[in-house]
């Protein structure tokens, strides 16, 4: 059975709602980055997001694609919550290429809110696209 582990940085709550719904797929909690943050054990899969702030990835964010040991992940998953764009997306895996990580082709990009736009999001109908997701690549 393939080991998961689904790790997210979110400052205003907005991604934390969809590593849950992931990591429910697997039965796994999802672990918020902090300070550090460094992949505890050896997996096959590892689900790892987080959004744009200031225009960029936060530093804790980087630290923890950059500390990643490639033996150690199988698959690197990517997902994001931004207002507009999946620019996240497109900077964790720039990042994610330059360390020479096993990238996978498959991502998530979910609709979150930033300053009274787009309101109410994520929403029931991201998070079920965030199982779907899941549970495809559970599949």
């Amino acid at each position: 059975m393939a080991t998961t582990a689904v790790y997210y940085l979110s400052k205003t709550g907005n991604t934390e709602a969809v590593p849950k719904a992931i990591a429910a797929v697997f039965e796994v909690a999802p672990i918020a980055i902090g300070e550090e943050t460094i992949l505890a054990e050896p997996v096959d899969r590892l689900f790892l997001g987080g959004a744009l702030y200031g225009g960029g990835l936060d530093p804790k964010l980087k630290f923890f694609l950059k500390s990643l040991d490639k033996t150690k992940v199988t698959e690197l998953i990517l997902f994001s919550t931004n207002t507009w764009s999946n620019d996240a997306l497109e900077k964790m895996g720039q990042l994610a290429k330059k360390c020479d990580l096993p990238l996978s082709e498959s991502t998530l990009h979910i609709t979150g809110h930033f300053m009274g736009l787009k309101k109410g999001h994520p929403d029931e109908s991201d998070l079920a696209k965030a199982t779907a997701f899941a549970l495809s690549i559970k599949n």
